[in-house]
């Protein structure tokens, strides 16, 4: 069974490791990830990144005060709940307790890295083990044989020095409250004519997905510049975290791409493509499909990968008749290109 370990910042780095080499010594069945120590030199993590939640059977984030708010664990944390639903999705906390928790970490069911918070982790672990589990007398014996090993381990993630205040790093403080400041200014841009708003700050989470959906696209098209580009990931965001299980994921291929088409407008490229990469598990209709071949296409000649980029662009040649359409709205993705022989035979 696949167990995937998040991680964010030294301690829970520290923390992840232990318990990655700690798992597989209780249930041997298990098969922990985590990307310190799993990914091979030279591999595209990206790439690697997202095939592995895919595969995930359950996971584990390991949270300290100081990364309890970082945008990438919540991000993993998100498409992971995705995946492999909520129930199967446990925050394992060190120096912090369960109350401390804020939403959207808080809709998962947390236990702190004790010995009785720890063996809760593994019996959840083992019930959700395909086929035969352990006996619960076999569990316990080998749990209680290992703890002594992770308790080590769990004290000296403890002592690790915690960074000053427990903050996130400035420059996420520094993206919330750009998003914070420019989403009233944007609304009244996009809403030209209608009646103002109040004085009073709007709940960011009030409304259905498809009015944060639409509230997406309006500041995505209405190309304001950075302000414009961060608030539309925010609606995306939150369109996605309020999506209806039972609608048809094609629609959710299409939130993970927007959102993937604005990271990629503001040259945040790891993370377009994580959510891109991530589109193309539910993408099934046509439209869907063009647009993440054409994003992809886009990341992969920003990155420098030529080959890469002109295949994507070949594939959807194939699949659009009028993808010369798609190449010139976006040229300045593909400057890296425009020496290309083969490109420019392409575009014509």
């Amino acid at each position: 069974m696949q167990v995937f370990i998040s991680w964010s910042g030294d301690r829970s780095r520290s923390l992840s490791v232990g318990l990655h080499d700690w798992l597989q010594m209780i249930i041997q069945r298990v098969e922990p990830w985590m990307s310190d120590r799993d990914i091979e030199v030279g591999q595209r993590w990206t790439t690697e990144l997202a095939a592995k939640i895919k595969q995930a059977n359950f996971a584990i984030l390991c949270l300290t005060p100081e990364n309890a708010k970082a945008p990438w664990l919540h991000f993993e944390a998100g498409a992971l709940a995705e995946v492999i639903g909520s129930a199967r999705v446990v925050p394992l906390l060190l120096d912090m307790e369960k109350s401390a928790l804020a939403f959207p970490l808080a809709q998962f069911q947390a236990v702190e890295a004790d010995h009785e918070g720890v063996f809760q982790l593994v019996r959840s672990i083992n019930r959700s083990l395909p086929g035969t589990q352990l006996g619960a007398d076999v569990l316990s014996n080998a749990f209680n044989m290992g703890w002594p090993s992770l308790a080590r381990t769990i004290d000296r993630c403890k002592a690790l020095n915690v960074p000053n205040g427990a903050q996130p790093p400035p420059s996420d403080r520094s993206l919330l409250e750009e998003v914070l400041k420019s989403v009233r200014g944007i609304e009244n841009q996009i809403s030209a004519g209608s009646q103002a708003e109040s004085s009073s700050p709007a709940d960011p989470f009030r409304g259905s997905w498809e009015e944060h959906y639409v509230r997406g696209v309006n500041r995505a098209n209405s190309r304001g510049g950075t302000g414009s580009d961060l608030a539309a990931i925010n609606s995306f965001s939150v369109a996605i975290s309020c999506f209806p299980t039972y609608l048809h994921k094609n629609t959710l291929a299409r939130l993970y791409t927007y959102r993937g088409a604005m990271f990629k407008r503001l040259g945040r490229l790891d993370e377009a493509r994580s959510d891109l990469v991530l589109a193309t598990k539910w993408a099934q209709q046509e439209r869907e499909i063009n647009d993440l071949t054409y994003n992809l296409a886009c990341i992969a000649a920003m990155s420098g990968e030529h080959s890469e980029a002109m295949k994507l662009l070949s594939t959807l040649k194939s699949r659009d008749k009028d993808y010369k359409k798609w190449i010139r709205s976006g040229i300045r993705y593909f400057e890296s290109l425009q020496s290309n022989p083969e490109f420019k035979a392409l575009i014509g």
